[in-house]
């Protein structure tokens, strides 16, 4: 929009925008809870700050900086409106378009000097220190027509995630499977009931007590998981009950408060790998789909370091709906009762799994270690196995 194409995202911002102001409640209604994971709360801020900033930063360009006495203006309108308001407790403006010239009418609470653009190349005015600003200003020139699309646009939710090509005999000789179990700070079981803080609430609630999560257990199970693709990991697994002490079967990260686990951590490699799988078994809510919710940082010899950011539902999904575009699901545990009566996903289609991520490398150089980062609240990345490729030598 701040390029001055905002005739092309104007019919986006008002299918998306319109729903999340015009709804019986702010935020966007729960229209993305079926995005994966878990219920969408109508309460929560996070589905209501986005669409605030692209309204009132994008749409309106105000760009605030009251605590320097100072305002920009520089709209994003489409190109046939004539007229347009906006009001917020900190700044109002009318706008008015007559051929090629708009009049702003600025007031603020508290003087600020207005820094006003007529649109992206239009004229740009400063007025003086003062409560109420009446500026008419040149428009710029407008953005090129939109060429039709030759092929129609498909959605991507259309299009089936790629299928990975099975590991050949020689590859799988060369698989190197990294034992976590040490590194491991929860079980299944502790996964779900570990305590967090939800944006609606004040204090920490259990994570399988939010709406629609279910319970998570792990019954006996093998160390050794095999992935369709054909890539191998060696988990903690789960003895039989009575044949020794419960062990812990993953390494929880998250940045979310209360912070009862890391929010990080680093493996070590030590060698030139050509390929990385990471076993993936994580929470996301529904809120949070397509942010980065986690990084996981590669770091070379000779200080080169590439990141992947894991932003779902691309790469990145849930313990009990698998979502990812990107990951292989490997079953995993077993999903439990849900919290409530109450869900957004039907019973059946919850699946206790794991993903398998490939992440390239860098096969020239060596790799000296895998950190694996937790970026966002109300989201859980639970690492339960490690394997790589290592290079050909």
């Amino acid at each position: 929009m701040k390029s001055g194409d905002a005739d092309l995202w104007w019919p986006y911002l008002k299918t998306v925008v319109g729903s999340a102001f015009r709804s019986d409640f702010p935020g966007i209604n729960m229209g993305i809870s079926n995005a994966g994971a878990g219920g969408g709360d109508r309460e929560d801020v996070d589905s209501d700050d986005p669409h605030m900033h692209v309204s009132v930063r994008g749409l309106f360009g105000i760009e605030p900086a009251l605590h320097e006495n100072r305002l920009f203006i520089c709209p994003a309108l489409p190109s046939d409106w004539r007229e347009a308001s906006i009001r917020t407790p900190d700044v109002s403006y009318e706008w008015q378009r007559d051929g090629e010239r708009v009049a702003f009418r600025i007031r603020t609470p508290k003087p600020a000097v207005k820094i006003v653009r007529a649109g992206l190349g239009g004229e740009e005015t400063v007025t003086s220190l003062e409560t109420e600003s009446v500026v008419t200003l040149r428009m710029g020139p407008t953005a090129p027509p939109l060429k039709p699309a030759e092929e129609p646009t498909i959605l991507a939710d259309q299009q089936p995630p790629p299928v990975p090509k099975p590991l050949t005999a020689s590859e799988r000789g060369r698989l190197v499977l990294f034992d976590l179990a040490p590194a491991c700070n929860v079980t299944s079981e502790e996964f779900v009931a570990t305590r967090f803080t939800y944006d609606h609430a004040d204090r920490p609630t259990p994570l399988m007590n939010w709406w629609g999560n279910p319970a998570l257990t792990q019954p006996p199970s093998p160390r050794v998981l095999t992935a369709t693709n054909g890539v191998v990991f060696l988990t903690s697994g789960r003895p039989r009950a009575g044949l020794g002490a419960t062990p812990k079967n993953l390494l929880a990260l998250a940045s979310w408060q209360p912070y009862p686990v890391p929010g990080g951590a680093t493996i070590a490699v030590g060698q030139r790998c050509e390929r990385l799988w990471l076993l993936l078994q994580s929470y996301v809510h529904p809120m949070k789909n397509y942010l980065p919710n986690g990084e996981v940082v590669l770091r070379y010899a000779g200080g080169r370091q590439a990141v992947t950011s894991l932003i779902p539902p691309f790469n990145l999904d849930c313990y009990f709906q698998h979502f990812s575009r990107e990951g292989v699901p490997v079953a995993l545990g077993q999903v439990g009762p849900f919290s409530t009566p109450f869900s957004f996903i039907p019973a059946s289609w919850a699946f206790a799994h794991a993903d398998a991520l490939q992440i390239a490398c860098d096969a020239i150089r060596e790799l000296q270690s895998i950190e694996l980062r937790a970026t966002c609240s109300e989201a859980v990345i639970g690492l339960a196995g490690m394997t790589a490729l290592a290079a050909k030598e």
